[in-house]
């Protein structure tokens, strides 16, 4: 399931909610029969349809949620459904060279992604033991970065500016 395909699953919407309160883009969700789990998608309002993601229970009928799309229109009352299930993005060879936003949309005008398959934003790492070691560097051609904090080829790294 995609969160870009709403249509079929707002008409399943097992567990319906109402907004209870907005802080820019942290929403208050209000259930009255069981909360969705952490990191379930949400959708809220109708035109202008807001996706939320859930962060946090604060009590037992209250989510507190991340909005992944403006909160443009959304007032208390709204009517928010249970997406079914996490947010997911489209995978593979698709994606390369492409620019999508959280939701995997497309951003850089070359037309819909054709991917086979989507996956969970939220999956558990590639354990340790199960990743191949390289020894070659990444070459960044900053000379601070390469000696003090040099970048495995293919890994991970975060880099500030300021």
């Amino acid at each position: 399931m995609s969160v870009t395909s709403a249509t079929s699953t707002r008409a399943s919407s097992r567990n319906p909610g109402r907004v209870h309160a907005v802080h820019g883009n942290v929403v208050d969700v209000r259930f009255e029969t069981g909360l969705p789990p952490r990191f379930r998608a949400l959708d809220a309002g109708e035109r202008d349809r807001c996706v939320l993601e859930v962060q946090a229970h604060l009590d037992s009928h209250t989510a507190r949620c991340i909005a992944l799309s403006p909160t443009r229109g959304l007032r208390r009352g709204t009517e928010v459904h249970d997406r079914g299930g996490m947010l997911q993005v489209p995978v593979g060879d698709a994606l390369l060279g492409r620019v999508i936003d959280v939701l995997g949309r497309p951003l850089d005008r070359a037309g819909p992604i054709q991917a086979q398959r989507h996956e969970a934003v939220h999956k558990a790492p590639l354990e340790l033991s199960r990743r191949v070691p390289r020894r070659e560097i990444f070459q960044t051609g900053i000379k601070v970065i390469d000696l003090l904090a040099p970048i495995e080829n293919g890994g991970k790294a975060g880099l500030f500016g300021g």
